[in-house]
């Protein structure tokens, strides 16, 4: 097994175009996840929560952009015309997050009434997505000519290991410094100031796009709107991937829409607890990422599915009796989340490029873009919708009252379970040839 290092220069040499692609691509994740953990997060829900919206209007403001995937499907039909498309992604990708984020950092001060304010975040939500959803699959395209299987597993480990590292680092960092000023006349100043940041650090981005290799793209078809369906459902292979993906994330994400929420408002932990534990994850990637990789070069990424969501379950499960007089429970479960994250998330950020054709890419990618969205949509519509409908409903279950967000954590864990079943399965069907 190659260490870090080794690992590193295996990957990012940048005395040859790939090398140097990829050093690009890890530059990009660097700097989106930063201003991600910026203008996103505890941070965002924080803010929304300062401005009058409510815990359903956080939910919605957080699975909306999951629906404009929808439009995503004419994706292929635009940026198949074009052997070039970096200039497109860039003024796309400008315009998606000056308005995405300084829209609606700078909304509040123009609009007053709450329910307002929150029908502008929703159109400025809805509008960036739709343009951002229309051409991100052009990047996915771009940066699947740069991983080959042979470098995907080490890629996908050494980059998001790299990412946990420096973005939960700053965001600790700043979350220390937010929970100085929580409650106070300077915390929305600073959280405002770090949106900005955060909008500084999306233009370097998109920059730095303009400046990595863009190769030419293989067509075997032409450029139909029904190609996005149709070519993708016609590769059992890849049909079969993109349905585990669907199911694995429609379980995933059914609590994430309103557990800030939970945590800020109903069990009142801080930012740096929230945000420190996060930061700890770099340190499990660093231990056991190479582990997991060569786990799965072996045995395949459903096989490494199937034991990360087992191990996922009981986590969940646990994690929905934490309550606000045994927050040290909370430290526990998030710190066995993240030993068996490591091999889940490895499998989640590589969905999209696992048995994926090299040849009319474009079509594939924006599928199963359209099919992870619309999962993640549905998931956090169904939890928003639970959290509504329930209220300050509490139920007792095994002698403990649950709020909605615990219910969904229960769900959840059960629901991790009939993954790993049907991870297994398809991995089955793989190995015996389909």
């Amino acid at each position: 097994m190659r260490s870090w290092v080794e690992t590193f220069r295996y990957l990012f040499n940048v005395k040859d175009d790939y090398g140097r692609g990829r050093l690009y691509m890890l530059l990009t994740l660097l700097l989106l996840g930063i201003a991600e953990q910026f203008y996103g997060g505890v941070f965002f829900t924080r803010f929304l929560l300062a401005y009058g919206i409510d815990q359903t209007g956080v939910g919605v403001l957080t699975f909306l952009p999951y629906l404009g995937c929808l439009i995503s499907i004419f994706s292929p039909y635009i940026l198949e015309r074009f052997q070039r498309r970096k200039w497109i992604l860039f003024f796309s990708g400008m315009i998606t997050n000056f308005f995405s984020i300084m829209g609606i950092t700078l909304l509040p001060m123009i609009v007053e009434d709450a329910g307002q304010r929150l029908m502008g975040f929703i159109a400025i939500t809805v509008g960036t997505t739709l343009i951002n959803n229309l051409f991100s699959a052009g990047g996915v395209t771009w940066n699947a000519a740069y991983l080959p299987e042979h470098v995907k597993a080490d890629y996908m480990a050494t980059s998001q290991m790299l990412n946990n590292l420096i973005c939960w680092g700053i965001a600790l960092a700043v979350s220390i410094v937010a929970d100085q000023f929580a409650g106070t006349e300077h915390e929305m100043p600073l959280i405002i100031c770090v949106r900005c940041i955060g909008w500084g650090l999306t233009v370097i981005n998109s920059i730095l796009l303009l400046v990595k290799k863009e190769f030419p793209y293989t067509h075997t078809e032409k450029t139909k709107l029904s190609n996005v369906f149709i070519l993708p459902f016609g590769n059992k292979l890849y049909r079969g991937t993109m349905l585990v993906a669907f199911v694995c994330c429609i379980v995933h994400y059914l609590p994430n829409a309103t557990i800030n929420v939970y945590l800020l408002e109903d069990l009142k932990i801080s930012y740096t607890l929230i945000n420190g534990l996060n930061a700890v994850y770099f340190v499990f990637g660093l231990l056991f990422a190479n582990m997991w990789a060569g786990f799965t070069k072996k045995h395949g990424w459903f096989v490494t599915l199937a034991v990360a969501v087992v191990l996922q379950s009981f986590t969940y499960f646990v994690y929905a009796f934490v309550q606000a007089d045994n927050t040290w429970l909370y430290i526990v479960v998030r710190l066995a989340q993240h030993f068996v994250g490591v091999p889940f998330d490895l499998v989640m950020v590589s969905f999209i490029y696992i048995n994926l054709p090299m040849e009319d890419t474009t079509y594939y990618v924006t599928f199963a873009g359209f099919i992870i969205n619309i999962a993640t949509f549905l998931a956090m519509f169904i939890g928003t919708v639970v959290t509504k409908i329930m209220g300050e409903t509490v139920l007792s279950i095994f002698g403990v009252n649950f709020v909605s967000t615990q219910v969904l954590l229960l769900v959840c864990a059960v629901g991790k379970l009939l993954v790993a079943a049907l991870s297994v399965l398809w991995s089955r069907k793989i190995s015996s040839g389909l």
